[in-house]
């Protein structure tokens, strides 16, 4: 039974694993329009947002830095003035050359916030400019027409995950339906005991089968039993009253057992 439940659950976890691939294939409406846009504007747009990533991501380590550097200056102001009294003044030069490290930082701080506030304006212009070419009714019906190529070429993976999805939900069903049969499996055995052993007895034996295919066997007959499909077998049972019941492979498995039982 625990072999039969966890291998269904391999396949629900499989199948879902799979849903999540197939899912990253599919190109959202507003991902469809990206890319039609940037097609219009022959690469434009894709240029101006690696542009504005890379300066969102400066201004943030200007910002840190910046901190960094006043946290500095703060502990600077509290340390003592050395004395010009001392006798080689080493205190004193090295006070000296601290300060002006600090302010060489500020320095570099404020080159670094001048480049990026026209680069700002520089990507504030192009996006203007961009905005403008294509706020145009040909514009806009061109940008259309690119993003139903791209919609019709993708169709392929949308339809790729309902398929999936039909496939999970349909295991999924199979599955809750096999966890229910194997709940009636224990609560039968608890009911008797714990004493007596059910083996699947389908035509053909277990050859070919699987162990989910017991399972099932298994739970039918504890709902309506019928007397050549599934045999109850305790250890104090005789075999051979249950013999002409079973499948050539339960008689050799059953011969097996006792030969090695001697």
């Amino acid at each position: 039974m625990l072999a039969a439940e966890q291998h269904a659950d391999n396949q629900v976890r499989r199948k879902a694993s799979e849903l999540v691939a197939a899912k990253k294939e599919v190109l959202s409406y507003e991902r469809i329009i990206q890319i039609a846009e940037n097609i219009y504007e022959r690469g434009g747009i894709k240029r101006l947002r690696e542009r504005e990533r890379k300066l969102a991501k400066n201004e943030k380590y200007l910002a840190r830095d910046r901190e960094a550097l006043a946290n500095d200056e703060r502990a600077f102001v509290t340390k003592p003035i050395p004395s010009g009294h001392e006798l080689f003044g080493t205190q004193r030069a090295a006070y000296e050359r601290e300060k002006q490290k600090l302010a060489d930082r500020r320095k570099g701080l404020s080159e670094r916030s001048r480049q990026l506030a026209d680069e700002r304006k520089e990507c504030m212009r192009l996006r203007d400019e961009i905005d403008a070419c294509r706020d145009t009714p040909e514009a806009e019906r061109k940008i259309q027409q690119i993003a139903v190529g791209i919609m019709r070429k993708n169709w392929s993976a949308v339809m790729n995950v309902k398929k999936i999805v039909a496939e999970l939900e349909a295991l999924q069903q199979n599955y809750d339906a096999d966890d229910a049969r194997v709940s009636a499996v224990d609560a039968e055995r608890d009911k008797r005991g714990g004493s007596a052993r059910y083996k699947s007895n389908a035509k053909g034996g277990r050859s070919g089968g699987s162990p989910m295919d017991d399972a099932r066997a298994i739970a039918g007959y504890l709902r309506s039993p019928p007397t050549t499909q599934l045999i109850a077998k305790d250890r104090d049972d005789r075999m051979d009253e249950n013999w002409t019941l079973m499948s050539a492979f339960e008689k050799d498995e059953i011969a097996e057992e006792s030969s090695r039982g001697r």
